[in-house]
C-alpha cells in the first residue's frame, strides 16, 4: 500500500474537488452529512499483475479556502512474497499526484505540505 497527504489552500477549493471527481475516473464517492468529508474510489483491473489496483483519495474539506487530501493506493502486490514487481503501486499513485497537483496549478490554488 502507497499512502501520500497534501493540504492545500486557496481560493476555489469547491471547483478543484468537482474537477479531481471528474478527472479521478471515481468509481464510488461518499460525502458525509456534515459535507466536510469527501471519500472517491477508483479501482482498476491490472493485466500485467492480474489483480485489482483500487485508489482512494479521502478529501477533509477543512474551510472554504482549505482542504486535506489522502491518496491511498493498493492491490498491486501479488505472488507468495506479496512484491509489486512491476512498481503498479507506485506508478498508480504518482499518476494521481500529478492529477492533483496539475489541478492545483490551473485553479491557482497553493499545495502548502505535502508527503507520505
Amino acid at each position: 500500500m502507497q499512502i501520500f497527504r497534501y493540504s492545500i489552500e486557496g481560493d476555489g477549493i469547491k471547483d478543484f474537488i468537482d474537477l479531481l471527481k471528474r478527472e479521478f475516473m471515481t468509481s464510488y464517492s461518499y460525502m458525509n452529512q456534515g459535507k466536510d468529508t469527501i471519500i472517491l474510489v477508483s479501482e482498476r483491473y491490472s493485466f500485467l499483475q492480474n489483480s485489482d489496483m483500487a485508489a482512494v483519495i479521502v478529501v477533509d474539506i477543512l474551510n472554504d479556502r482549505a482542504c486535506n487530501l489522502e491518496l491511498i493506493v493498493a492491490g498491486g502486490r501479488t505472488g507468495i512474497f506479496r512484491l509489486d514487481i512491476y512498481g503498479r503501486e507506485k506508478a498508480t499513485l504518482k499518476s494521481i499526484k500529478e492529477l492533483v497537483e496539475k489541478l492545483c496549478n490551473e485553479k491557482g490554488l497553493r499545495i502548502i505540505s505535502f508527503g507520505p
